[in-house]
């Protein structure tokens, strides 16, 4: 109801005014003229349907008001309060906080053409989406949620421009298009890329802010299922990237599989230039291109997941029927498919437990595998992997990876990287069962007098120590050359560079991924330098210093990665060349997809430094020991998005990702790893002493 409009004499005057023309209080005080305001005081902003049902104070933000967000309800005004006009004038919180910092630095950047052409977008919203138009509730009015404001623009802008940029998100979207049609992209790719950067930034922004970004991609993507498009297949696929991230994997396997059933409901598993595409659509080149990079993102990622038991549902995607995207080869993907096979096939072998040390040591499937392995090494360019040798100096050695990386023809850095540890850490995990008899034999055992059989342990030991040792050096020079990056472990003593390493990567660079492998290596270095017996280690010439310091690298690399996945580097804590408490691996933080991982190399460092100081103390102090552990599972934590945006486990006893768990050893005399295999390996090493023949 608006409030009757007195004349201008009974309003100074705080009379009742009759309305009439003149009114009556003018006529009894002989008032000359009786004037009214042409214009009608505006009446009050009316509060959000539910604030007014409650009869509560309404905050009216937009697109959700306080009391709303936290209820997790859904905030409806009246039409008057949806209009693009009043979305720019009251933004969410959210919003504003995530971007106060990044308009300064962008009005002084952007061009003002630019600049007007967004505003006149936003003031058209509804009538440039029809995807938006067609999402609108029963009442007519449009889900708050999937409206862009420029506050959003600005945040997206800021993560293209810089370094934490995600590789997947920088290689498979064409980022000047998306960035100049923002405000009629698609609503699920523009909030998925929002939350990527949200998460991004989540050293500046409260974790309210971020995953209320998080909640409304989830929203957004799940009212869009229905909608097949290849832009909803890029947001789908890049949800599952945030989700594995964030520690959700069982949802993240779940959108894994909507995209895939997408992308062959819309059958992209045929390129843009083939019969059927030509004859139904009509694709520009920079669609064609990012056609063709989704398509191979899944086709990698199908292989990736299987590696680490994430798939349990096999996708068979037909890479002869895509072209490769420009200035990619096939020769990488062939390569990184054929890996990812193997692993999987060594984690079938390594599961089943042997009956017998002999099977175990000369078994045709190990044999069959190893030589495999040789023929991947073999199928491998040179320019395609990096090598090093224990007799190359540490300088001399960063000098040639860096010509290596610097000098690409048709192979990216990550390839090359993510091959080289992929290979390496496969030579770890084929030998490590026969690595840990040399720990585990019983002494005067035939198996360690016997020439045949000793020369395989000796060799397994050796192959994987070294390999472990490589990987040690190649991740030195990966952290050297990380952008914004110092690195924490005191190399002073044994590396002086007489050059400047380029910092030729960002942050962001390092995904979870990498962090797979490097537990793969970190298992062989603690077990070399803990469980083997002085005389194996003395036939192989192993060299403890480097080992350690190998180890150290491992454990910085996934803090690294750690922190990345919770929104940023900034903050890595520096580490000394020893097992000084880290609080990347704090209990009360939130548990990601690595954090089993995190913790058993932080317990691998601790040992191996115990280790060290009751050997050095054990002549003064002969009743010193080393400091077991209690009884600990590692086991992976599967978190859910709350309807209040907060992340919480729903479960806790999963079987953590990785090629391979410990394979019934403990780590500090009480941490070992949840996985179906584990008890049965336990059970064979408690028992090898009675296999004797």
């Amino acid at each position: 109801m608006v409030r009757p409009n007195p004349c201008n004499t009974c309003r100074i005057n705080s009379r009742k005014c009759d309305q009439n023309q003149p009114c009556g209080n003018c006529v009894k005080s002989r008032v000359a003229h009786c004037v009214y305001d042409v214009s009608p005081k505006t009446p009050p902003r009316p509060s959000c349907a539910r604030c007014r049902s409650f009869h509560k104070k309404c905050d009216l933000v937009a697109p959700s008001c306080g009391r709303c967000f936290k209820a997790y309800a859904d905030c409806v005004y009246p039409p008057a309060m949806n209009t693009p006009e009043r979305a720019r004038q009251d933004m969410s919180d959210s919003s504003k906080e995530a971007t106060s910092q990044a308009q300064n630095a962008f009005y002084e950047t952007i061009q003002p053409t630019l600049l007007l052409k967004i505003v006149d977008a936003a003031t058209v919203v509804e009538d440039m989406v029809p995807s938006v138009r067609e999402a609108a509730h029963a009442t007519s009015l449009v889900d708050p949620d999937f409206l862009p404001t420029l506050q959003d623009y600005y945040l997206v802008a800021r993560y293209i421009q810089s370094n934490k940029i995600s590789p997947e998100v920088g290689c498979d979207i064409d980022l000047s298009t998306f960035l100049s049609d923002f405000f009629i992209e698609p609503p699920p790719l523009r909030m998925v890329l929002c939350a990527h950067a949200a998460k991004a930034f989540h050293h500046e922004l409260s974790n309210d802010t971020v995953y209320s970004y998080y909640r409304r991609a989830r929203k957004t993507v799940s009212q869009f299922m229905d909608k097949p498009s290849l832009r909803m297949v890029q947001a789908l696929l890049f949800l599952v990237q945030i989700s594995d991230g964030t520690g959700q994997s069982e949802f993240a396997d779940l959108i894994f599989r909507y995209t895939i059933e997408m992308l062959l409901s819309l059958r992209m598993d045929l390129d843009p230039d083939h019969a059927f595409w030509r004859a139904t659509s009509n694709l520009t080149e920079i669609q064609k291109e990012e056609h063709r990079r989704i398509f191979w993102r899944c086709a990698f990622w199908i292989k990736l997941r299987s590696t680490f038991g994430q798939i349990t549902q096999p996708y068979v995607l037909d890479v002869n029927q895509v072209q490769l995207p420009r200035n990619l080869q096939r020769g990488p993907f062939t390569v990184l498919a054929a890996g990812s096979d193997f692993v999987v096939n060594a984690r079938r072998i390594h599961t089943k437990i042997p009956s017998s040390i002999h099977e175990m040591i000369v078994s045709h499937e190990l044999i069959e595998l190893n030589a495999h392995l040789m023929g991947l090494m073999a199928g491998i360019p040179a320019p395609m992997i990096l090598i090093s040798t224990r007799e190359t100096p540490l300088d001399q050695q960063f000098k040639i990876f860096t010509n290596q990386l610097m000098h690409l023809d048709g192979v990216s850095q990550f390839n090359i990287i993510t091959l080289s540890l992929g290979y390496f850490s496969s030579v770890c995990l084929t030998h490590r069962p026969r690595m840990y008899l040399t720990a585990f034999l019983p002494s005067g055992s035939f198996y360690r007098t016997s020439p045949q059989y000793a020369s395989e342990l000796i060799s397994s030991l050796a192959q994987s120590v070294d390999t472990a040792q490589h990987i040690g050096r190649v991740f030195m020079f990966i952290l050297l050359a990380t952008q914004e990056y110092n690195l924490k472990t005191n190399l002073s003593t044994i590396f002086q560079p007489t050059f400047d390493i380029p910092k030729l990567f960002p942050p962001s660079f390092w995904t979870w991924g990498c962090a797979i492998g490097i537990f793969e290596c970190s298992i062989s270095l603690w077990f070399a330098l803990c469980k083997v017996p002085p005389e194996w280690k003395h036939r192989i010439g192993f060299d403890e210093t480097a080992a350690k310091l190998s180890l150290l690298i491992f454990r910085e690399f996934v803090d690294l990665v750690q922190l990345n996945l919770r929104g940023g580097s900034e903050s890595v804590p520096t580490h000394s060349n020893s097992a000084s408490p880290n609080p990347i691996n704090d209990p009360d933080a939130t548990p990601t997809v690595i954090s089993p991982i995190v913790t058993c190399i932080h317990a691998m460092v601790s040992e191996v430094f115990e280790l060290q100081i009751f050997e050095a103390s054990r002549e003064s102090t002969p009743s010193s020991t080393t400091t077991n552990t209690e009884p600990l599972e590692l086991s992976m934590t599967v978190l859910s998005l709350t309807e209040k945006g907060e992340l919480k486990p729903i479960r806790t006893q999963e079987s953590p990702y990785a090629m391979m768990g410990l394979l019934g050893v403990e780590v500090k005399g009480g941490i070992r790893w949840r996985a179906g295999y584990e008890r049965g390996w336990r059970h064979f090493w408690r028992n090898l002493h009675l296999m004797e023949r």
